[in-house]
């Protein structure tokens, strides 16, 4: 009785013990419902099979293997061409990527595809074409995304072909642009840049991402220490003199202003904008681009303020000295932000309130912070990069006071920017600079998305953004349904396609096709011709059929990385495809 007990209980701790390990993992996990918000731009070789088509005549599609149907995506193509600067005439080295160039109207090497994550869908079979008869004329483009951790999650997008096509793109962000206030709008977010400094100062979720109030206060820039331009140096943010900061250095010029006119999953913004002690410094002016994106938005551009090339740009042959003793980027949240939590790498559930707080201050090197603030009001996720390491201190700045002042110890003269009080924040704080040149960026990128999240959750977006999806590009040509009596892609009666993906790590598709009812063995060998696995061994109907392996032996242990066979036979012939599986 009491082994018969124990027996019993050993069972049920077991089961228990599974039911804990299998709620932990995800079944049929697809790639558009695990990053859903991402963005997506590609460019180059990997569209190199519609090179030289009219742009007019692409179209984008997704396959549900669940409807079994198509269906069109929001996506666009923008032309990204290498150009003179207009301010800077005849000045080859000055040349940069501008979107605002026209375009040629045919897909080349200067084009972007971008699209959504979250609009993507499952892999169509072979044989499975969208309802246009012409776009059967032409190869489409199969696209297929991956997570380079976990090779099975995945999603799939086609380009076609076709000038037949009257159903329009979809739409669905409603994206605008007002000019006249620096305004970006879409279904989710509104983001307002100061017209004075260029950077943001207001971010709106809307419902029901977020509560539709404005959070935010400003993002703010601070230096201190000593510019020599040789005939007049220049200090500050040294003893009881004011800091540099964004509302009294940075410039914006109000001549040039471009942005995307006719956006449908990205509007691209550009501005001019230079820093100024008193005056704009004209030769200093650099470019600012914002993305925005359906969930997200970043930003960049910046000042070089590198010795050889400040002594080219201020045409003189006098040596240039910059020491700077503090350098701070950060954005600050306003009152209606408060309730809300902050989360980074090293901080957990700090609720921002208006009241001074103790964090931990620790940035890991190389610099790829992120932060999350997050409650009802919404959610905006920050991740910020620097590849200047040449200081003596880097910190996490944050700052939670709604008495106002500074948390670097410099002085703002005419009281603090913005509202000129503290609510969350947060940013990194440089101190002591090494070396006599620093990179001024004014890089960041922001997401914005529903309200509640968990430190988790902003791990998880931050491991999206160190870890970049693989993408796999691959022209496919329309295939003549199959019928009993004829089969006019080969002459054996059977058709063996290349496995997909290949290599492969997890599970990969062998698919084949069968002119008429047939028995079908689908071995697996090793290079040896030992005998792997058998993954199939009876009859099949005429038509299309696919088999999975998921890199395991017969035994179901997983097999060595390496080169495989696999073999088809059939009632009229056999054939052999290589393959490779990595571990």
């Amino acid at each position: 009785m009491k082994n018969w007990f124990n027996r019993k209980t050993a069972n049920f701790v077991l089961f228990i013990f599974a039911c804990i390990l299998f709620a932990n993992v995800s079944w049929g996990q697809t790639l558009y419902s695990e990053r859903p918000y991402q963005p997506v731009v590609l460019r180059g070789g990997v569209l190199s099979s519609f090179f030289d088509v009219p742009v007019d005549s692409i179209y984008m599609y997704v396959y549900s293997d669940s409807a079994g149907s198509w269906s069109m995506i929001p996506f666009q193509i923008d032309e990204r061409i290498l150009a003179e600067d207009p301010f800077k005439p005849g000045n080859e080295s000055a040349y940069r990527h501008s979107y605002f160039i026209p375009d040629d109207g045919v897909l080349d090497v200067d084009d972007e595809l971008v699209f959504l994550v979250g609009d993507l869908g499952d892999q169509a079979p072979a044989e499975s074409w969208i309802d246009d008869a012409e776009s059967r004329r032409f190869e489409r483009l199969e696209i297929r995304l991956w997570d380079q951790d976990n090779p099975g999650i995945e999603a799939y997008g086609y380009l076609y072909r076709s000038s037949t096509i009257t159903e329009p793109i979809p739409h669905p962000y409603d994206f605008s642009c007002d000019e006249e206030n620096d305004i970006v709008s879409t279904v989710n977010y509104q983001v307002r840049m100061s017209k004075e400094n260029g950077l943001i100062e207001d971010v709106i979720l809307k419902p029901p991402l977020g509560s539709g109030v404005d959070i935010f206060d400003t993002q703010k820039i601070r230096f201190a220490g000593l510019f020599d331009f040789g005939t007049f140096p220049i200090v500050i943010g040294r003893g009881n003199s004011p800091a540099a900061n964004e509302r009294e250095q940075l410039y914006v010029y109000p001549d040039y202003y471009e942005h995307t006119t006719h956006p449908v999953v990205r509007l691209v913004r550009e501005v001019r904008q230079t820093i100024r002690f008193g005056i704009p410094i004209d030769d200093l002016a650099f470019y600012v681009t914002t993305r925005y994106y359906p969930f997200s938005g970043n930003v960049a551009g910046g000042a070089d303020l590198n010795p050889e090339t400040l002594k080219e740009q201020f045409h003189t042959t006098e040596d240039i000295y910059i020491k700077l003793d503090l350098l701070r980027q950060s954005i600050d949240f306003n009152v209606n932000a408060t309730g809300m939590k902050f989360y980074s790498r090293y901080n957990d559930n700090v609720i921002i309130d208006g009241v001074p707080d103790e964090v931990d201050k620790t940035i890991d090197i190389p610099i790829k912070e992120w932060s999350l603030v997050t409650g009802d009001q919404g959610s905006m996720f920050t991740q910020i990069e620097f590849e200047d390491t040449s200081w003596q201190s880097i910190e996490l700045y944050f700052y939670d006071n709604s008495e106002g002042g500074q948390g670097d110890g410099t002085i703002v003269e005419g009281g603090d920017t913005g509202d000129r009080v503290s609510y969350g924040d947060e940013g990194i704080l440089f101190r002591d600079l090494t070396q006599d040149s620093v990179n001024l960026t004014l890089g960041f990128q922001a997401y914005f998305l529903p309200a509640n999240l968990t430190r988790a959750d902003g791990e998880k977006i931050a491991s999206w953004l160190e870890k970049p999806l693989y993408v796999y590009t691959r022209a496919q040509s329309f295939l003549t349904s199959v019928s009993d009596d004829e089969y006019p892609n080969t002459t054996r009666g059977f058709e063996l396609a290349q496995n997909y993906p290949n290599p492969f790590n997890g599970t990969t598709k062998i698919s084949f096709k069968l002119a008429q009812p047939s028995h079908v063995t689908l071995k697996i060998f090793n290079l040896s011709g030992q005998l792997i696995k058998v993954l199939t061994d009876e009859k099949y109907g005429s038509g299309s059929h696919q088999i999975l392996w998921d890199g395991k032996n017969q035994a179901g242990e997983i097999a060595a990385s390496g080169v495989y066979y696999y073999q088809i036979t059939t009632g009229t012939g056999s054939q052999m495809k290589k393959m490779v599986f990595l571990q």
